[in-house]
């Protein structure tokens, strides 16, 4: 006997129904089986909240998603011809931002390392260092063949892990 698509389709639909509600049969008999073996201890188990979803934090944290640091002129060396414009001489700094977040709210941020100091990271390496669970850091680092990058990011796992 020939079945049409239709038939398949609602066929298909009641076994997917029938395992949904096995599933979801022994999830509330797994539950119904702990509350018991709860209450035998003395203890309660509160079934309700054994299928509510995890509420979220009154307060979510902000966090910038992209941002760069730059030092004071004279902090740092730039490379020759990529200093920052004086406009960020002094409202770029770590500092200088973490003022301006306590004002909009943003709590924190990952700081990709900018071009001007290209692979020295000393001073996003400070920002994290002085401030723990504030910043992460994404570093530069030249793949090219004896360019030195997977040297200097070992380099820097072992200085960021204390080796």
């Amino acid at each position: 006997m020939h079945q049409s698509r239709t038939d398949t389709a609602t066929h298909a639909h009641a076994a997917a129904r029938r395992t949904h509600t096995r599933a979801h049969s022994r999830r509330e008999n797994l539950v119904s089986m702990s509350a018991a073996a709860a209450a035998a201890a003395g203890g309660s188990l509160n079934t309700a909240s054994a299928f509510a979803k995890p509420s979220l934090p009154a307060t979510p944290l902000v966090l910038d998603a992209h941002l760069h640091v730059w030092p004071t002129p004279g902090e740092y060396s730039y490379v020759a011809g990529k200093e920052p414009p004086a406009s960020l001489a002094e409202s770029a700094t770590t500092e200088a931002l973490l003022e301006r977040f306590a004002t909009s709210g943003v709590y924190g941020a990952l700081i990709v390392q900018p071009i001007n100091l290209m692979f020295d990271h000393k001073y996003i390496q400070t920002a994290i260092g002085t401030h723990p669970g504030r910043f992460v850091g994404c570093c530069l680092a030249d793949p090219s063949v004896g360019g030195g990058g997977v040297e200097q990011l070992a380099r820097l796992l072992k200085s960021r892990d204390g080796a």
